[in-house]
């Protein structure tokens, strides 16, 4: 039995049958083929119920049971393409306390802590009077971090490229 069989079955003996057992059931090619065909019933299902009903499957196979299978490499690497972001900061702080519209120091440092970026820009003029808050209330503290080689302040007309 598939778990689209499962999923879409109107008899709640099957419809009700636990993920747990139908995967243990299962080889290593058999959850990777169940897999893809969970994916293309989710994307052309008009049926919410059964959509998210295989997304939980989805998600519940490659966090439970795909880990467990003999035969799965536990490493892998991700393509150097995957490490390629940028992380743009509006710093400033520009605008009243209750109302900005740029980040100030303190938040852009938690913004660089959450996010983890491989390199970090800011845009900040400091011809700009608005802004209450100099560039060096992140720089600063960014400095004593693990990130502080990741920042690039760029001058006026000036382009990021690797």
């Amino acid at each position: 039995m598939r778990l689209v069989e499962i999923i879409t079955s109107a008899d709640d003996a099957i419809r009700n049958r636990s993920l747990d057992e139908h995967c243990a059931e299962c080889s290593l090619a058999e959850l990777l083929a169940e897999c893809e065909e969970l994916e293309h019933f989710r994307r052309r299902s008009s049926n919410l119920y059964e959509r998210v009903r295989a997304l939980f499957f989805l998600y519940a196979i490659h966090r439970f049971h795909l880990p467990r299978c003999p035969g799965l490499a536990h490493r892998g690497l991700i393509p150097f393409h995957g490490y390629a972001n940028l992380l743009v900061l509006y710093l400033g702080a520009e605008g009243a306390p209750a109302a900005r519209t740029s980040l100030d120091g303190a938040e852009a440092l938690q913004f660089v802590y959450r996010m983890q970026p491989n390199a970090i820009t800011a845009v900040h003029h400091h011809t700009f009077s608005h802004y209450t808050e100099p560039l060096d209330a992140f720089v600063e503290p960014l400095g004593r971090t693990i990130y502080d080689r990741r920042l690039r302040i760029l001058r006026e007309g000036e382009s990021f490229e690797k």
